[in-house]
């Protein structure tokens, strides 16, 4: 049975997450964030915290939470 389930799950959940892929795609292109990304090796959840913060009295703001 283990088996079996080897060979049928993954071409389902291959189509399944193209499938959610192209809705996503398809929100993103709708909505059109402006995406900031912050990098290196320190600091980066403050100042994350900091920008949220400020950019948050004038746009709607969603920080990741780790």
């Amino acid at each position: 049975l283990g088996d079996a389930a080897r060979c049928v799950v993954p071409p389902r959940e291959k189509r399944l997450s193209k499938t959610l892929l192209g809705q996503a795609e398809q929100k993103v292109r709708k909505v059109r964030p402006t995406v900031i990304a912050i990098t290196g090796s320190y600091g980066k959840t403050t100042t994350k915290n900091y920008l949220a913060h400020l950019l948050a009295s004038t746009h709607t703001v969603l920080a990741s939470p780790a």
